[in-house]
């Protein structure tokens, strides 16, 4: 990248450089862009891998039924809102 593409770019985003600036900006952003490239380039080739060594299986557990809470309405009592034995919340959405 040269002064002239940096200066071109400082006057877009509406941004005020000094020449020292615009002398030592270009190695910054050619070192960002090439730091960028690696990490898309890793990022990349470990996705294929990711891709390529997943198996698909599936992971869930059958519901079993434990019993009820030991101490309900001791909890239901501590709620700020309670009706019956259910805990009263604000509605999201």
């Amino acid at each position: 990248m040269k002064p002239e593409d940096v200066k071109k770019l400082a006057d877009l985003s509406r941004v005020e450089l000094s020449e020292q600036d615009l002398q030592k900006m270009p190695g910054e952003i050619d070192s960002i862009l090439g730091y960028i490239k690696n990490i898309s380039e890793v990022a990349n080739s470990t996705e294929e891998s990711v891709i390529e060594s997943a198996t698909t299986r599936n992971v869930t557990r059958a519901d079993e039924f434990i019993g009820e809470f030991a101490n309900t309405q001791g909890l239901i009592d501590e709620a700020p809102q309670a009706q019956d034995k259910y805990v009263r919340v604000k509605k999201i959405l």
